[in-house]
Order: structure tokens, then C-alpha cells, then sequence
């Protein structure tokens, strides 16, 4: 089990690090079917790990100045809100709902993979629609425990007019905020259950 956790580590990182994208769609199953996690502990430790491996990722490509920081604000505080709501909104709903929304997004995610690569549009850059979609993308990111970068780094693209490279990297730290956020809201209600992360009741 521990073998299978780490090779599924290693290619969560790699996702992340190649796309800006695809890691919670990784990490939930490996949470769920290769460590053993409930779905609701699985969903907060996703949040967790992501949040960490893209901040990590993201870092190095602010040395490459491949991260653009008014995008970053620009998208990710509102994220951040939105991410908080849709935390606690998951938390008054059944876990098997949760499930298969991030299902759904799956599929979601595998369809806009296979597209062809986003171009930067020649219009200005579209603050107030930009500023929407990071609360849209923070809403789900807390519902579903993903990171949200199959959505992020289209939008900054297509809104943000950011060339690809760039928007990957702003992606990361996107990414990074929006899980912390959602995390925060998971583990203070958690914490007020007594319950820890693994499930385990405190005595």
C-alpha cells in the first residue's frame, strides 16, 4: 500500500508540475482505493497535499518568472472565498454526492485535456468576468476537494490573455491558495468534531 501511495505521489507531482492541472483528480482515488481513507478525510487530505506539491512547483517557476502575479491576486482571492463556501457547502451534503460530482468533473477534465491547447485572446484582459470565475473555480475546488486547474489555467488564457507557459505557473500558486483556504474550513470543523485526520475519534 505504502509503495502504491508513493508512485501515485509521484505522479500527482507530475501532473501538477508539467500541466498546472490534474492533481486532485489524481489524488482522490489514490486517497480513496490506495491508502483506505474515507471519502470526506480523502477530500480534506487532497486539498492538503495538492495545495503543498503545487505550492512547491509554483515557487520554482517564480525563479523562470513564469508566474504573473496581478493574475495570481487577481484570481486567487476570490478563489479563496469561493473555496471557504464551497467547503462548507460540502460539508451539509453526502459524502456519495460529493463523489460523484468530482466524477463528473473527471470526465470534465478528460475532455479538456484532449482539447487543443487555449491561445491567449488580443482582447483586454477580463478583470470582472477573471475575478467570477476564480469564486466559480474556489467553489468547486471546496466542494469537491480538487484543485481546480483543468479550469484555472484555461480561463487565464482565455481571460486573462497569459500565454501558456504563464498561465501554468500562476496556476500553481492559484491552486496553492484555493487549498489552503478549503483545507483551513475542513480541519476547523473537523477539529470541533474531534476528529482527526485519520479518522480516528480523540479520546
Amino acid at each position: 500500500m505504502l509503495i502504491n501511495a508513493i508512485i501515485g505521489a509521484l505522479i500527482i507531482g507530475l501532473c501538477l508540475s508539467i500541466f498546472g492541472s490534474g492533481g486532485s483528480i489524481l489524488t482522490i482515488p489514490v486517497l480513496l482505493y490506495l491508502v483506505g481513507m474515507q471519502p470526506e478525510l480523502a477530500i480534506a487530505s487532497s486539498l492538503l497535499i495538492v495545495g503543498i506539491i503545487s505550492l512547491f512547483n509554483g515557487s520554482l517557476l517564480i525563479r523562470h518568472r513564469q508566474v504573473s502575479w496581478p493574475h495570481v491576486l487577481l484570481f486567487g482571492f476570490p478563489g479563496m472565498v469561493g473555496t471557504y463556501l464551497g467547503a462548507w457547502l460540502a460539508l451539509q451534503i453526502d459524502s456519495r454526492v460529493q463523489l460523484a460530482v468530482f466524477t463528473v468533473l473527471m470526465l470534465l477534465s478528460a475532455i479538456l485535456m484532449w482539447r487543443s491547447k487555449p491561445k491567449p485572446t488580443q482582447q483586454p484582459v477580463q478583470h470582472l468576468k477573471l475575478m467570477l470565475d476564480g469564486i466559480v473555480v474556489g467553489v468547486v475546488t471546496g466542494f469537491v476537494g480538487v484543485g481546480g486547474g483543468f479550469l484555472i489555467v484555461p480561463a487565464l488564457v482565455l481571460m486573462g490573455g497569459l500565454p501558456l507557459s504563464i498561465a501554468v505557473g500562476s496556476s500553481l500558486l492559484i491552486i496553492s491558495i484555493n487549498a489552503a483556504s478549503g483545507f483551513y474550513k475542513y480541519y476547523s470543523v473537523m477539529a470541533a468534531a474531534a476528529c482527526n485526520l485519520t479518522g480516528r475519534l480523540l479520546r
